[in-house]
């Protein structure tokens, strides 16, 4: 409160330095989604995760032709962590998601990795060493 700031400003920074220590600015106070990358709250990551590998093997089924490109990966080896395990197990949880959906991108011939498939195709229209190595598949999509 403005007033309580300007009348106690020892007691009002006494009460501020007691509540910043209680944060733990260390901890992340998210978890990663294997599946997306994207970042999720303790509670909700589990409700998550079973649904967008729901979606993301609807989206398989409907384009068959990019499961040459994208496998869905299996979940971490590692137990979902609770918001008051140590920063050490939520941060090796973290990173682990991190390395297995960045792994699970698709990858283009010459090695780079998209977001998404159409950026991926999009970069086929260009790619050198897709042109190169690929020639009928590269003309197979130049005539759409």
């Amino acid at each position: 409160c403005k007033v309580f700031k300007e009348k106690e400003p020892q007691r009002h920074a006494a009460m501020m330095k007691r509540k910043m220590d209680k944060i733990d600015h260390e901890k992340p106070n998210f978890l990663l989604c294997y599946l997306c990358g994207n970042k999720f709250g303790f509670h909700s990551i589990e409700i998550h995760q079973k649904t967008c590998r729901e979606k993301k093997e609807r989206e398989l089924q409907e384009n068959h032709h990019t499961k040459k490109y994208v496998d869905l990966p299996d979940p971490p080896s590692l137990p979902v962590p609770k918001h008051d395990d140590s920063v050490d197990i939520i941060k090796t949880y973290n990173e682990t998601c991190d390395k297995i959906y960045r792994s699970t991108l698709p990858k283009c011939v010459c090695g780079r990795r998209f977001s998404d498939l159409h950026k991926l195709s999009q970069h086929h229209n260009m790619c050198k060493v897709f042109k190169e190595k690929e020639p009928q598949r590269h003309a197979a999509m130049m005539k759409r």
